[in-house]
């Protein structure tokens, strides 16, 4: 508050005497109390006068008021719960510094202190004085405060006087038949009934939760260890694999801890713990996990997570928080610790259901969610669509049968519930098991793709069936695209949505209706146009063969293509963002590492380092291998 400040320095003046002295020296007083920023904004002002250095500093510090909000603020401002009259008459006080009342100012804050006090006695009593001014509605809003102060003290010492004066244990005498006894005060008797002990005890479920998550603090802090030591059987004859720095808590033996040795620019290192990457860890966790929390009842261990449950609902709900701090003791018992943030309270479903494996909602997403057909031709599309799959699909001319009449020449388009319900279990079909099948990485994959005017449709498909849909429009940009670079983006389209799949695949088939792009695809970059060339750039990494098929065979990609869903954009870009992030994320550690001359920390003396740089310019292949660009920082 600059006015609050500048009181206090103008009495600093003349308590110190500065006010008599040179104008130089309260100036210079003055930006030393008030710091860089400020002086950073005298130099600005630029005055030598101290009285109009600090006006300059007030306009600067202090915005122009509106003085029609600071008005409403004031004529709106009522009393506060638990603030007193004094408070209150302060802060309107305060508030009509600011509204510009002049002349008004007493009569304004009189008016506003009757209309907004919360003892409605004292309003009254104020409502009724003739000749009411400022000073008469404080004191009469003080008076009543106190009153009623006193009024309430005098109630707690009449409510605090004892019941039984004579003092005398085992003064009361109850009935044993009617579990009641009378009271008599002054000849009318009162008859009493016994009240029952308190058998239960009502708290919230989050505060249940949060007390036991508190008395349990430590098992979700550190590392942790469980019980006993494990030991493996290592064949020396294999190389080793740098993996990934995660641990499992299961300590190594000492004679295997030296085994682990690895040795990085900043010294050498070995594994306490069960590093990933071993073929027996995900076992011998388990196993572990099991032993320690076997004989607990409503808990199931699942790999790494862990499962507190009931049998039926009831049971969950009335054992849940006494099974979970079974979990959470037995869990500090045997030095295992929990990460907090994984954990999840009164779930009543798990991603684990008693389906067993079933198809990911994302890769069924293109027809759960594709549009009802509007027209005659969007009818004809679905029923090729499923006519594909014919052989997959139980009951199929049953399921299609009051669609089939909608298609035939001459018939009058009228979609009726019946219809609908057709499609609905079309599509049921098609996106469930024997239509769709699991993914085999041992079996050729091949993908169908097609473009239309508005949306982009894949498959792919193993030995005929399909293992994933995918679908999207396209933006406003791409609907100008010429057709084949929209055949194009639909094969990037259908790489970058299956590259789980397809990444890594020795020869992927993909099938495209535009018989340009296979001629394309075995020519030269080069000839491609520069549009085309940005989208087989970003296809190098997948080893693709693309074959024409007629677009009428293409019964799956096509159907997908014309009721494509609403979204855009590729898959890619969260990848892209993942990637980003995760090289943001780089530690600075792993930074060190990057930048490190190795050379440095190799065990060989500087001649013998000289004497390997010269046989490596003498060397034909590491001449070669340093001429390449992924290897440009080859040392030699």
């Amino acid at each position: 508050n600059w006015a609050f400040f500048r009181a206090q320095y103008e009495n600093y003046e003349i308590a110190t005497g500065l006010d008599k002295k040179d104008e130089a020296v309260p100036i210079a007083t003055l930006m030393s109390v008030m710091g860089r920023e400020c002086f950073r904004i005298y130099q600005h002002i630029h005055r030598k006068d101290i009285a109009k250095v600090l006006d300059a500093l007030q306009k600067h510090f202090e915005p122009t008021q509106n003085v029609i909000y600071e008005r409403f603020k004031f004529n709106t401002c009522v009393q506060e719960q638990g603030e007193t009259i004094d408070q209150y008459i302060t802060k309107l006080k305060q508030m009509e510094a600011t509204c510009k009342f002049e002349q008004l100012e007493n009569e304004l804050i009189r008016d506003r202190l009757v209309l907004g006090a919360k003892d409605s006695s004292a309003k009254a009593r104020m409502l009724r004085e003739p000749n009411l001014d400022l000073q008469k509605a404080i004191d009469m809003c003080r008076n009543s405060e106190i009153a009623n102060a006193q009024w309430k003290t005098m109630n707690n010492e009449l409510d605090g006087v004892a019941a039984n004066r004579l003092k005398k244990q085992l003064h009361w005498r109850w009935s044993p038949t009617t579990g009641c006894c009378e009271l008599r005060c002054n000849q009318p008797a009162t008859t009493l009934q016994k009240d029952t002990p308190v058998t239960t005890k009502v708290i919230s479920s989050p505060l249940t939760q949060e007390c036991i998550l508190n008395k349990y603090s430590d098992v979700f802090n550190g590392l942790g260890t469980l019980p006993g030591e494990y030991h493996m059987d290592i064949d020396t004859k294999v190389k080793a694999v740098q993996a990934q720095p995660r641990r499992v808590a299961v300590a190594l033996k000492s004679e295997l801890n030296y085994l682990t040795t690895f040795r990085t620019p900043y010294g050498r290192y070995r594994w306490r713990r069960m590093p990933f990457g071993i073929s027996t860890a995900p076992e011998e966790f388990q196993r572990r996990l099991h032993e320690v929390f076997e004989g607990l009842s409503g808990v199931e261990v699942i790999a790494d997570d862990i499962l507190v449950h009931g049998d039926t609902e009831e049971q969950a709900v009335k054992n849940h928080d006494h099974c979970l701090e079974a979990v959470l003791e037995r869990a500090r018992q045997r030095g295992l610790k929990l990460n907090k943030q994984k954990l999840k309270l009164w779930r009543t479903e798990v991603s684990l259901t008693s389906k067993g494996l079933h198809p990911d909602p994302r890769k069924i997403q293109a027809v759960i969610e594709m549009p009802t057909p509007d027209e005659v031709q969007a009818v004809q599309r679905l029923l090729g669509f499923v006519n594909y799959l014919a052989k997959f699909l139980p009951h199929l001319s049953e399921v299609s049968e009051p669609l089939r009449p909608l298609t035939d020449k001459g018939a009058i388009w009228l979609c009726q519930t019946q219809h609908e319900r057709a499609v609905e279990m079309i599509k049921q079909l098609v996106t469930n098991h024997p239509v769709l099948r699991y993914y085999d990485v041992n079996e050729p994959v091949k993908i169908q793709c097609d473009a239309s005017e508005v949306g982009l449709g894949a498959t792919l498909l193993q030995k005929g069936q399909p293992v994933a849909y995918a679908s999207r429009s396209l933006t406003t940009t791409e609907r100008r695209y010429t057709q084949i670079e929209k055949e194009c983006l639909a094969i990037l389209f259908a790489c970058e949505r299956f590259d789980l799949y397809i990444y890594g695949k020795e020869r992927v088939l993909v099938e495209s209706d535009h018989k340009p792009l296979e001629v394309i695809f075995k020519k030269s970059l080069l000839t491609a146009p520069r549009r085309l060339q940005r989208m087989l750039l970003k296809l190098q990494k997948y080893s693709l063969d693309v074959s024409y098929k007629r677009g009428k065979e293409m019964y799956l990609a096509d159907t997908l293509s014309r009721a494509s869903l609403p979204e855009t954009g590729s898959g890619s870009s969260k990848m892209k963002t993942e990637q980003i992030l995760h090289i943001s994320q780089q530690t600075k550690v792993e930074k060190e590492v990057e930048s490190a001359n190795h050379t440095s920390f190799l065990n060989v003396t500087a001649d013998r380092l000289k004497q390997i740089q010269q046989h490596t310019v003498q060397d034909m292949v590491l001449q070669v291998l340093k001429s390449k660009d992924h290897y440009s920082l080859w040392l030699a």
